[in-house]
């Protein structure tokens, strides 16, 4: 025995009479007499019984009742089969019946091809067919499969895949429409407690493997599509192309995505990986220590400022910009004073720790008349000298060891577009703006230059992500 179809949805249907071989009105054609001939099939074509229209092409399966008379003679134990047309006979029966007899049985008979199902009968008799429904995949508009109740534990709908195939789903979603249509959706009501979500993913309790809770994928690269968007109720602008392809993408008016976190844990964290598979940059925004922590560099292309509240003006702050410069530079200053002319300044260890031996600068100023010079500098010390004992500033400057060789004019993709049809960066200075103009990365009219886009490659990168090769 094997099945011989997927489960379905059950529609029922107002009970209505397809066939009927006794030649009463209104049945005419192939659903109405003569009456079957014993050891004879004949076949009905549920989809085109004129008296019973409306059953979907898509029906998998009818719910059909089947009523027998026996034709006058003496004989016992007939029986009729029926199964899809274009399927091998049943070496069961449906029903069985003796020579006069009226009997009846109903059976949930597959579709057959063109949607028709064959009838066999051992002993002459008359047929009729009613129909109380069918089965589909695809039930009726605006009418779909649904389930109700109380479920304490599991839920309305639970399934179980045992199959170790990659890509094998418990329950699965489709939606083939051409608007804006949705796969799976989940909803919670108004009254459900804080913490309640429409959809809730539990990822595997599993030690060594990488398991999660809910997976969102995107099988193409167009501009703004995402594997899992994240969008609350707060009014959005109409957008198009506003960024690449993404994992995950947050729409809000308030917050986009939020990232919350504890202890020692990090609120978001985003990885670059190399092609061999390891992270070259990562960054965390919010842990225990920082708002914003880089492992690497960190790039603006504006300034870098720190903010604080203004001590008399409600809805004011007071920004200083950090210093800019073509190095990684450090520094420690102070004040100190000339004993018998001298003086040593003495070099604290976390400055000797991160700063190179070369390019060391040192600034002493004297508080009064008198004229200081520096004798000798070094990372174990530096030695001044004075004409007067005076108080004096100072200032020692150096590079950072580890980045001594920065270079500050190199080949970058800081300012690439994202995509072709992007627009000049509102985010940009004016002065910024004229720089890529005359360049040739943007047109006056603030259009991506396609020529430089050719020269440098960059076409071709979006043309290759367009087609999902990267």
């Amino acid at each position: 025995m094997g099945d011989l179809g997927y489960p379905e949805a059950f529609v029922p249907v107002t009970p209505c009479r397809i066939a009927d071989t006794r030649g009463v009105p209104p049945f005419t054609g192939a659903y109405a007499g003569p009456e079957l001939v014993a050891g004879a099939t004949r076949s009905f074509d549920i989809f085109m019984a004129p008296t019973c229209t409306g059953i979907p092409f898509g029906a998998t399966a009818f719910s059909l009742n089947f009523t027998v008379i026996g034709s006058p003679g003496v004989y016992q134990n007939a029986f009729l089969t029926v199964w899809p047309t274009g399927g091998s006979q049943p070496t069961v029966s449906t029903l069985n019946f003796d020579s006069g007899q009226l009997r009846a049985n109903a059976a949930i008979v597959p579709a057959g091809t063109g949607g028709a199902v064959s009838v066999f009968v051992s002993a002459a008799a008359h047929l009729i067919i009613d129909i109380n429904g069918y089965f589909t995949n695809y039930p009726t508009d605006d009418r779909p499969f649904f389930i109700g109740g109380t479920f304490d534990v599991n839920g309305a709908i639970v399934g179980f895949n045992y199959s170790n195939a990659p890509g094998s789903v418990g329950v699965g979603g489709s939606a083939t429409g051409t608007g804006r249509v949705y796969g799976v959706l989940g909803w919670i009501d108004s009254g459900a407690l804080a913490g309640s979500a429409g959809v809730h993913g539990v990822g595997a309790n599993t030690t060594g493997r990488a398991t999660s809770g809910v997976l969102g994928e995107s099988l193409n690269a167009v501009n703004d599509s995402a594997g899992v968007i994240g969008r609350d109720a707060t009014s959005l602008p109409a957008f198009s192309n506003l960024a690449g392809s993404a994992g995950v993408r947050g729409e809000s008016a308030l917050l986009g995505v939020a990232g919350v976190s504890a202890g020692i844990g990090r609120g978001v964290a985003g990885f670059w990986l190399t092609p061999d598979g390891y992270y070259g940059r990562w960054g965390v925004l919010g842990d225990d220590t920082y708002g914003v922590r880089a492992f690497g560099d960190m790039g603006a292309s504006g300034t870098k400022a720190f903010v604080e509240p203004h001590p008399y003006k409600a809805g004011t702050v007071i920004r200083y910009v950090a210093l800019e410069g073509p190095e990684a530079g450090t520094y420690f200053r102070g004040r100190g004073r000339f004993v018998g002319g001298k003086a040593v300044i003495e070099v604290p260890e976390s400055f000797r720790l991160v700063t190179d031996e070369e390019g060391l600068t040192v600034h002493v100023t004297p508080i009064g008349r008198a004229t200081a010079w520096v004798e000798h500098v070094g990372l174990d010390r530096i030695d001044a000298e004075s004409t007067r004992d005076v108080e004096f500033f100072y200032l020692v400057q150096g590079v950072r060891k580890t980045f001594k060789d920065w270079q500050v004019e190199v080949e970058s993709d800081d300012f690439m577009p994202e995509f072709p049809s992007q627009r000049i960066p509102g985010y940009l200075s004016e002065a910024q703006k004229r720089n890529l103009v005359q360049s040739g990365v943007y047109n006056e009219d603030g259009t991506v230059n396609m020529e430089t886009a050719e020269r440098l490659g960059w076409a071709r990168r979006w043309r290759e992500r367009e087609a999902g090769q990267k």
